[in-house]
């Protein structure tokens, strides 16, 4: 059906919810947009349910249905996917609990999926809202929080393995219906309870593609992404960074998917073993040289990069090869886009 469905998945949300919905409620949505408002309540140890409807009560919207739904399944894929369950409309945008979304969001939503028809998912351009003064890093290393242009231009992300960041995009209902229905299971978690995101995002832009639907972004999606002062500290960095280290091999059959000619040899976990473990050396060297340095602490965060991604392959060991086979099985043939 013809409409915007936002789904908000919450973990805790209490405390962040009060403004995401406030800024909802200011939304200008032409009368002829359908549009809903779905809050998935995922094991939320707090009042996050009795918050959401407290919240969205004070305002006097017709016409929008906004309805709390719980999902049992702790992580983030879980609730995205009970939130796809419980959506009445064709677009979808994923709002995250910390997304304050400016008041043109929906309509511009619902106007790019209508005038792009092959994208599947489109990403927007998030706008740092820190709780505290950032670091001095902060600046050089904001697009890890989802913040920032993901493209030099507005439509179709080039390049044979393009994605957006979860917070904020736009997907389209139908092209993640198609995954489901080839029982697409990705490999990666996504964030789980307090943890952090673990790649979930960029895997279903990478399935989607393999499905020939287009990765886009507009910014004509601008939205705050209010960032936490508990998020702004060296060590959660360092932590996220190696979250990204692992996620890279966890994508490594998709790379390996979006080159078909790459030779065979390359497509092995001895072969990524080998340059995973290069990559670790190299970059423990360079931090070891850097000392006291200024950049020591970049040095910090390329050595645990590296490290994130010689764990990953070390711990999935045959595991990655394995899935890699069942993805090149699952999606022959299944790209009807």
């Amino acid at each position: 059906m013809r409409g915007v469905s936002v789904i908000i998945c919450c973990y805790n949300s209490a405390l962040r919810l009060p403004e995401t919905l406030r800024y909802l409620s200011l939304q200008r949505v032409p009368v002829d947009i359908k549009w809903e408002i779905i809050i998935v309540n995922n094991l939320s140890a707090d009042n996050t349910a009795q918050v959401a409807e407290m919240e969205w009560a004070k305002y006097d919207i017709n016409g929008v249905n906004f309805k709390v739904v719980d999902q049992k399944l702790a992580g983030l894929s879980f609730a995205r996917e009970k939130g796809l369950e419980e959506a009445g409309y064709d677009c979808l945008i994923f709002c995250d609990d910390d997304n304050w979304l400016f008041e043109n969001y929906i309509e511009s939503a619902y106007n790019l999926l209508e005038q792009w028809p092959d994208a599947g998912i489109i990403g927007g351009c998030g706008i740092p809202k820190p709780e505290t003064d950032p670091p001095e890093w902060f600046a050089t290393y904001s697009s890890h929080y989802a913040t920032g242009p993901q493209s030099e231009h507005n439509g179709v992300i080039e390049g044979s393995s393009p994605y957006v960041y979860g917070a904020g995009s736009v997907a389209r209902k139908s092209a993640l219906e198609q995954l489901k229905a080839i029982d697409f299971k990705p490999i990666a978690t996504d964030r789980l309870n307090d943890k952090l995101s673990s790649g979930g995002d960029v895997e279903v832009c990478y399935a989607i593609k393999l499905l020939n639907y287009d990765i886009a972004y507009s910014d004509d999606l601008k939205f705050y992404h209010f960032i936490q002062k508990s998020r702004l500290t060296d060590q959660y960095l360092l932590n996220l960074v190696y979250q990204f280290g692992y996620c890279n091999i966890l994508h490594r059959p998709y790379f390996w998917l979006f080159n078909p000619t790459l030779p065979g040899f390359k497509k092995t976990w001895f072969w990524t073993f080998l340059i995973s473990l290069n990559i670790y050396i190299i970059s423990l060297i360079n931090s070891l040289k850097k000392g006291d340095h200024p950049g020591k602490f970049i040095g910090r965060l390329n050595v645990n990069h590296a490290k994130g991604r010689l764990d990953a392959i070390l711990e999935l060991n045959s595991v990655i090869e394995k899935y890699y086979r069942a993805l090149s099985g699952k999606f022959k043939g299944a790209a009807t886009n």
